[in-house]
């Protein structure tokens, strides 16, 4: 699943415009899976938080990596940072997921593709 809409020429000018505006979100998330699946039977399927948000995106995963501030909080398995421009429910591009492995005390996060149970999600930051 791509994580590109089609747009008109006029319309990609305008967007690769805001883009350079754009900010990398750091966002955690802990699902709830049954069998690989998201788990539909409880309040919410999915518990996630934006934890920060870098100009660079260099920054954003020297952060997911080193657990700063310990956004793993012993619960959020899953990390993902989006590059998000300004605007009015902008999509979110350069898309970068993180999976907890390890203990909670010794583990850390490692980048992995983006989980099937979240195909079809985008912008965990901000909506």
């Amino acid at each position: 699943m791509s994580n590109k809409c089609e747009m008109t020429p006029k319309q990609r000018k305008q967007y690769k415009a805001y883009m350079k505006t754009s900010m990398y979100f750091v966002t955690v998330i802990e699902p709830k899976l049954k069998n690989g699946n998201i788990y539909y039977g409880g309040k919410r399927p999915t518990s996630s938080r934006c934890w920060g948000w870098y100009r660079k995106l260099k920054d954003a995963i020297i952060a997911v990596v080193e657990n700063h501030t310990d956004i793993h909080e012993d619960s959020y398995d899953y990390a993902v940072i989006e590059k998000v421009p300004e605007g009015v429910i902008p999509m979110s591009e350069d898309i970068k997921w993180f999976v907890w492995e390890g203990d909670p005390d010794k583990g850390k996060y490692v980048e992995c593709p983006k989980p099937k149970w979240a195909e079809i999600t985008c912008n965990w930051s901000i909506g």
